[in-house]
């Protein structure tokens, strides 16, 4: 029995588990759900990498446009009149505005003085960690006493070189490989027997080897990095430095980050993140005010679409105690700046000091896919005429003046195209004996019906997001045949029968058909004499007459017309984007005011998505709908011939166009 109940036991157990062992068989309704599941993967992965691709596009026509305020005037980068102004003349609807002391970039500039500044890189290459960590391994392995001292003196002259390959400290991870650099430079120092400048300087009145106080300042910020210190003398002569700054037995170096002593605690934190060493620091002094370790100082803002100054502060700035960042950084790169500039404002390329110009390709490197621009409001104005405007060449390395190249502020564009229109009114077909001298009665009857092909010339002025347009409008009708009309002349008052006003006893022939403002039909030939206004054959009590002899015919119905609108998007001020607009205007046949809303989309030609400048080729869209309204002498008003406009009638329809801005 009880082998009965043991085997029932282990069929229960072993069967769910060899159920789980055996692989489970995909069926048909399976394998389509498996191939579903994969190809929307692929094309989820194919709209990431369109949408990337989209976003690196529009990056490309990014602006960056840094305004030098004009000393003792409130007119900043923040003033939304220069901002229009600036953006309507570099017709970059995306342009950001910034401050002048984003330029200044003197803490990424390299200590080689023999870089030009297009040679500058920015930022510190990740590769130099593994350079400087390699240095670090093979000096650690050195013993005190296997080098004399005058080879530890060169050693530690290779190793402070190889220091200014980590120039500027913007970020954590270059914190250990400069710190642990830092301790085997000083152990170098030591181990030549020269207690002497560089390596070993006064810190608040104390003399300290430099390099061993510089690592036990980033220890007093970042204790951690004390672990990585495997030689128990240079973890207690580096731990003695940093015992000492965390007792406060140096006196700090403060910062200022108050501009004309005046500090806007939410404003700065909501504009800018403050790093102090590679370290991010929040600053909640009400005036602005941080203390940190005399020495060597990197501080780095940095804000969320971009990059703000950098500063390297070091002992030989330290006399007062006190750094004002932001006022040293808007002297230099504003006031300074502003006197460079405005010494010779119409040259087309200015000459530059050589740390300015530095500063400009670094502050252009670290923004590389965005157009860089420096203007100022002279004397603080905001009129376009007084905003003097640069931009940063990349190829020549230089700040040209914007005016030069031509900017002037309004964009044209000029069209040719074709289309169709289609009206909602016709007139039927009229048969006329050639002998007949019979005035043509007629009705309208309401259907919708191509009424011509018209073949466009347009040209469209672009300010801002305002738009306006003008142009030429010539249509084919799509019978073929002419257009007609009643003749334009003078209106009768005192014959308001006729509408066309004739010459007593003339004679006149003329090839007559059915016409409306949207058709016509064939032409037949007739003749009659007439006499005087009040003597034709189409009384006043009659209605729906006209006069066969007094018809106008044209091959090309012309229509002149003007237009105001607005283009959106961020290209909109070149001419580029999404628009919509108001039009009206004047049609020769029928005798008729023009009345539309358009809408469509003007977008670069796609074999030229590299030009740039002013001159680019496009491609253009254009549907409207609105209506035709009939003028004085024209067949709608026949029946009714005292009342100026006749009823509307409903005209829409597309065109496309080619063209090019200038």
């Amino acid at each position: 029995m009880f082998k009965a109940l043991f085997l029932t036991l282990g069929l229960l157990v072993s069967s769910p588990a060899r159920a789980q062992e055996e692989p489970k068989v995909r069926g048909p309704v399976e394998t389509i759900q498996d191939g579903m599941a994969e190809q929307k993967s692929e094309k989820e992965l194919k709209l990431i990498e369109r949408e990337k691709a989209f976003k690196d596009a529009q990056a490309d026509r990014e602006a960056r446009v840094v305004v030098l305020q004009w000393a003792e005037t409130d007119t900043n980068y923040q003033n939304q009149t220069l901002q229009r102004n600036i953006i309507t003349r570099i017709a970059r609807d995306g342009a950001n505005f910034y401050p002048e002391i984003d330029l200044y970039q003197s803490g990424r500039k390299e200590q080689d003085r023999s870089l030009r500044p297009q040679d500058q890189r920015a930022t510190v290459p990740s590769s130099t960690i593994d350079r400087v960590m390699d240095a670090v391994d093979d000096v650690s392995t050195i013993s005190w006493n296997a080098l004399v001292d005058q080879d530890w003196g060169l050693k530690a002259g290779e190793l402070r070189e190889l220091a200014d390959e980590i120039w500027f400290v913007d970020r954590p991870e270059l914190r250990e490989p400069l710190f642990l650099l830092y301790a085997q430079i000083g152990r170098a120092a030591e181990n030549q027997n020269n207690s002497a400048p560089p390596y070993y300087e006064q810190i608040g009145g104390r003399p300290v080897n430099y390099y061993w106080y510089l690592a036990g300042s980033m220890a007093h910020n970042t204790p951690e990095l004390m672990s990585k210190l495997t030689d128990q003398n240079l973890h207690s002569s580096i731990g003695n430095y940093k015992d000492q700054l965390d007792r406060g037995q140096f006196p700090p170096l403060t910062l200022a980050f108050s501009s004309e002593g005046k500090f806007d605690g939410l404003k700065f934190l909501n504009e800018y993140t403050v790093y102090l060493n590679g370290i991010e620091t929040e600053i909640n002094d009400e005036g602005g005010l941080e203390d940190a370790s005399p020495g060597r100082v990197d501080v780095y803002l940095a804000r969320d679409d971009g990059h703000s100054l950098s500063e390297r502060i070091e002992l030989d700035k330290l006399d007062d105690k006190f750094y004002y960042v932001l006022d040293v950084a808007r002297t230099r790169m504003g006031l300074d700046f502003i006197d460079q500039l405005m010494e010779h404002p119409n040259e087309c390329m200015p000459n530059l000091s050589g740390d300015i110009l530095t500063y400009l390709a670094i502050y252009a490197k670290l923004h590389s896919k965005a157009e860089v621009y420096v203007a100022i409001p002279e004397l603080g104005s905001v009129a376009s005429s007084k905003i003097r405007l640069w931009r940063w060449d990349r190829v020549d390395s230089r700040l040209k003046k914007v005016d030069a190249e031509g900017e002037f502020p309004v964009r044209f564009a000029g069209l040719m195209g074709a289309g169709l229109t289609f009206s909602g009114a016709t007139i039927p077909e009229l048969e006329i004996a050639e002998d007949s001298t019979d005035p043509i009665d007629f009705d309208q009857d309401i259907g919708i019906t191509p009424e011509g092909v018209p073949l466009q010339l347009h040209l469209r002025g672009h300010y801002g997001h305002f738009m306006f347009t003008t142009g030429l409008d010539y249509a084919l009708n799509v019978s073929g045949g002419s257009w007609r009309e009643v003749y334009q002349n003078e209106y009768r008052s005192d014959s308001p029968a006729d509408p066309a006003t004739t010459t007593t006893g003339s004679t006149s022939t003329s090839s007559t058909s059915s016409t409306s403002s949207t058709s016509s039909t064939s032409s037949t030939s007739s003749t009659s004499t007439t006499g005087s206004a009040g003597e034709l054959d189409c009384p006043g009590a009659q209605q729906g007459c006209v006069d066969v002899s007094r018809l106008k015919e044209r091959n090309l119905q012309r229509l002149v017309h003007l237009g105001v609108g607005v283009m959106l998007g961020k290209n909109a001020p070149i001419g580029f984007g999404p628009y919509g607009y108001f039009r009206t205007g004047w049609y020769n046949l029928p005798h008729a005011v023009d009345t539309t809303l358009h809408a469509g989309w003007a977008a670069q030609a796609p074999f030229s998505t590299k030009a740039n400048g002013r001159v680019r080729p496009l491609v253009n869209v254009d549907l409207f709908g609105g209506a035709m309204v009939p003028y004085r002498d024209t067949f709608s008003l026949i029946p009714q011939p005292d009342q100026k406009l006749g009823k509307p009638l409903p005209t829409f329809g597309f065109a496309l166009s080619i063209g090019s801005t200038f």
